[in-house]
């Protein structure tokens, strides 16, 4: 049997991501989440996407992750970096009072 869905699940997480989620129209299903480039990729390149979870539900390893991130690339210390999630979190809970996301 021939596979006849998006390939988005293919997509790995990165903080500095190559695409992004988008919306497109399928002739059968509607409306579907989508891939998007966000710059030219080479031949191979892995595809990367922020997840964009809620730092509360996050897998350890997103939580992990986003700590190496924000240290390597901001070297941020452990208290920036609490109040940073702190500030995420903020935002998300904002969000969804007000049905975004």
């Amino acid at each position: 049997e021939e596979y006849c869905s998006t390939w988005g699940h293919k997509a790995c997480h990165s903080f500095a991501p190559n695409c992004e989620y988008s919306w497109a129209v399928h002739p059968r299903f509607g409306r579907i989440r989508a891939v998007n480039t966000i710059r030219i990729l080479q031949a191979g390149e892995e595809v990367l996407t922020d997840y964009r979870y809620c730092i509360s539900k996050a897998p350890k390893w997103y939580k992990e992750d986003l700590r190496n991130f924000l240290v390597i690339n901001f070297k941020m210390e452990e208290d920036d970096i609490e109040e940073y999630i702190e500030k995420m979190e903020r935002n998300n809970l904002e969000k969804q009072r007000f049905g975004e996301r």
